[in-house]
């Protein structure tokens, strides 16, 4: 796939601190801010894109094939290259969408500051939560370990454990970016995830066999298509969220203001 146009994100988290991090197709863009209480001067509102589908339809079951030809799709997944549905809620609930790439450490700092909640929110009926993993760090790292960790990633949704998989390998990334992921490292992190048994020898055969390339490429070819260029990336019922106000105080809120 030809390589998007370097832009820069237009939704910057500032997690409370004075700097604004993203990782952008072709960059990981840096802004310093004033530290205004955790707020985002400058930052834009929330805008209305073309949102990758998902979670309208029923997803689909464990490696069930998709359209002819194009491989098949895992579990909680409604199509070929949409996101996966990882905890369903309510129609009447907000639709929360994370854009994840597994080499993004703002990705790691997001998940391992509002993880957590978002889990509490979903479990408590508040929201529906599904992952979109994009791969585009492979191009400006020169590496494969985002696919590979998006790969494994779908292979642990047909576990019913994509969630707790993205918690464990975002508490996993390698110290030094670029070092990527070995086989043994998705491997370890589908058992701090809770994979066993004959869900981990099913795992590590979709691993090794990357059962998900085909979802992996379209994953990434939709939410670029659908205008995302950074990761993390929120959207709350197929709207950009503003993540240029966000802190750890103030996501329920936020998400409840989005929803509205």
């Amino acid at each position: 796939m030809t390589e998007s146009p370097q832009r820069k994100s237009p939704m910057p988290l500032v997690l409370g601190l004075a700097v604004a991090l993203v990782c952008a197709l072709g960059a990981v863009w840096v802004s310093a801010r004033p530290s205004d209480n955790g707020g985002g001067a400058g930052a834009k509102p929330s805008t209305t894109v073309s949102a990758p589908d998902a979670g309208t339809a029923t997803p689909t079951a464990a490696g069930t094939t998709g359209p002819a030809g194009q491989g098949p799709t895992p579990k909680g997944a409604t199509s070929l290259g949409s996101a996966v549905l990882v905890h369903d809620a309510p129609a009447r609930a907000a639709a929360v969408t994370l854009f994840v790439d597994p080499q993004c450490p703002i990705c790691a700092k997001f998940e391992s500051i509002f993880g957590k909640e978002i889990t509490d929110l979903a479990a408590k009926g508040t929201i529906s939560v599904s992952y979109h993993v994009m791969s585009f760090l492979d191009r400006n790292l020169k590496n494969d370990s985002s696919a590979r960790g998006a790969n494994a990633m779908f292979c642990a949704a047909d576990a019913g454990k994509m969630g707790e998989y993205v918690q464990a390998l975002m508490a996993g990334q390698p110290a030094q970016e670029g070092d990527g992921f070995t086989d043994a490292a998705l491997t370890q992190f589908a058992t701090t995830a809770g994979i066993s048994g004959d869900a981990l020898a099913t795992f590590s055969s979709c691993l090794t066999g990357r059962t998900y390339a085909a979802q992996v490429a379209a994953s990434e070819a939709s939410a670029e298509a659908a205008g995302v260029r950074g990761t993390p990336t929120v959207m709350v019922d197929g709207k950009v969220m503003d993540l240029g106000t966000l802190t750890a105080d103030n996501l329920a809120e936020l998400i409840a203001a989005a929803h509205k």
